[in-house]
């Protein structure tokens, strides 16, 4: 089964037609503008700072050490490549910061959802 998500990454600036745009239009989170792209992302590598960084940090803080170990080993690379390469303010931006965010939620969804076979089973 595919799915297609609409993704509204942009303030809508025309005439509004339909109650789902309506709904757009007023959102209070926007991908572009809100985001941070180390908080929400997990795109960070040390010495990098966004407005929630500090926060972000503060949650890896109460990690164990081997637990941090692990994180790291998925994110670090990440980081470096996302780093890596120049991103401006820009709609490429803006769909990256959203896919990164949705396959970590997607990966807690399959977690979730394996876990809870697990406790049917016994």
């Amino acid at each position: 089964m595919s799915m297609k998500i609409r993704l509204s990454i942009c303030p809508i600036t025309s005439t509004i037609t339909t109650k789902e745009e309506k709904a757009a239009s007023a959102q209070e989170m926007q991908v572009g503008k809100h985001m941070d792209i180390i908080y929400d992302t997990k795109m960070y590598l040390p010495g990098q700072k966004s407005r929630l960084s500090d926060g972000y940090l503060g949650m890896i803080g109460r990690m164990s050490d081997e637990e941090k170990a692990e994180y790291f080993k998925l994110y670090s690379p990440l980081s470096i490549d996302f780093y890596s390469k120049e991103h401006k303010d820009t709609v490429e931006l803006y769909k990256y910061k959203f896919q990164r965010y949705m396959r970590d939620y997607a990966k807690v969804l399959k977690t979730f959802d394996d876990n809870v076979v697990e406790c049917s089973i016994i």
